[in-house]
């Protein structure tokens, strides 16, 4: 398998969304709205990095706002120092997961995203966990992304004795989500690949294209 070039989409702060999506999912975003258009099959696990981060007042706003319940609502008491923590999820294996969009099993995913290019993918995001869920993926020396069910994912937490655990996302309350884009390069059979994730806005890296349709056009030129 061909090596891939990974550009990271991020910053510091993550966007809020109208709805809860799931890292990996791929989709529109219009303003606080991701239309959601896929979720990639993964044979293999992704692995996953974590920070834990102390709420501020902006992050605090942001996760108060997804939560229906008052008495759900979370606080800050500066009085007594008591501030609550969320997690910041990020996809870490960027190269592990470029391979398996490229794969047969997520072939019509590929091939509806050569034909669109507006679409993003959801590689981090800040998630809320209860104190009892926290405590476990404290525990845990390695996280990741796992399709243990269909067209949707969940946590796996790998512990230091090997044992293992298993969070669903809805057991948390996301409130914040990073994004990347595409870029495109042909593969030894000159079919359409993806070769990195970029940040939204920005170019792609080599002689990748965020239009795989240009890679076309340059074969046309290599003939004459």
């Amino acid at each position: 398998m061909s090596s891939c070039k990974v550009v990271d989409f991020g910053g510091n702060s993550l966007k809020p969304l109208a709805s809860q999506p799931l890292p990996g999912t791929i989709g529109v975003l219009q303003s606080a709205e991701f239309i959601e258009a896929g979720v990639p099959k993964l044979e293999e696990k992704i692995r996953l990095s974590f920070q834990k981060k102390l709420y501020k007042k902006r992050s605090l706003r942001k996760h108060n706002k997804k939560e229906l319940q008052k008495d759900q609502r979370l606080k800050i008491i500066d009085s007594l120092d008591l501030r609550p923590y969320y997690y910041k999820i990020e996809i870490a294996d960027k190269i592990g997961l470029i391979a398996t969009l490229n794969e047969s099993e997520n072939k019509n995913l590929k091939t509806f995203l050569e034909a669109t290019q507006r679409n993003v993918i959801i590689t981090s995001m800040e998630i809320y966990f209860p104190s009892e869920v926290a405590g476990l993926i404290d525990q845990a020396s390695e996280i990741y992304l796992v399709n243990n069910k269909t067209s949707s994912y969940s946590l796996e937490l790998l512990n230091k004795d090997r044992s293992r655990n298993i969070i669903d996302f809805n057991e948390g309350t996301s409130f914040g989500y990073g994004f990347s884009a595409f870029c495109w390069r042909e593969n030894n059979r000159r079919q359409p690949e993806i070769a990195a994730f970029r940040k939204k806005g920005r170019s792609c890296p080599g002689v990748t294209e965020t239009n795989p349709e240009k890679l076309k056009s340059e074969d046309i030129f290599e003939k004459l």
